[in-house]
């Protein structure tokens, strides 16, 4: 039996990593849902809710607020 070519195997795994990725990116997401929804009805602090987001999505409140022309 041959085996298949190794563009092929690349891009099935290729395409099996974005699939995990778009997973996680959902994840991700809910879960900044669920940290604003605890900041809105006041379970958690802002210092509490900048710190989770943080170690679930590192980086991506410094994007959006420079994005938006915020200082964070």
């Amino acid at each position: 039996m041959m085996n298949p070519p190794a563009i092929k195997t690349d891009t099935e795994y290729l395409l099996a990593a974005l699939r995990c990725t778009s997973r996680r990116l959902k994840v991700i997401d809910e879960e900044v849902i669920l940290i604003g929804l605890a900041l809105q009805k006041g379970l958690i602090t802002p210092q509490e809710a900048i710190a989770r987001t943080e170690e679930i999505a590192p980086g991506c409140l410094d994007v959006v607020a420079t994005s938006m022309g915020v200082l964070a």
